[in-house]
């Protein structure tokens, strides 16, 4: 589909799941590419997702360092 349309979907699973598991190298990098791909075209969810996904990075590193 991504072909035929052109377009790239946001790794939004992949995206979330990393936050989720704490595994910062590969979140961060999707959230880089995350913003370096949405922003440009306006994409607010994916804009957002990015900024979620690293708050929830952020959040997971503080209570683990507590």
């Amino acid at each position: 589909m991504s072909e035929a349309t052109r377009s790239n979907l946001a790794p939004y699973g992949a995206l979330g799941l990393a936050a989720l598991r704490g595994r910062e190298l590969e979140a961060r990098t999707l959230i880089d590419a995350t913003l370096r791909e949405t922003a440009p075209r306006g994409e607010g969810i994916g804009v957002s997702m990015a900024h979620w996904a690293n708050a929830l990075l952020c959040n997971g590193r503080r209570v683990a360092a507590a």
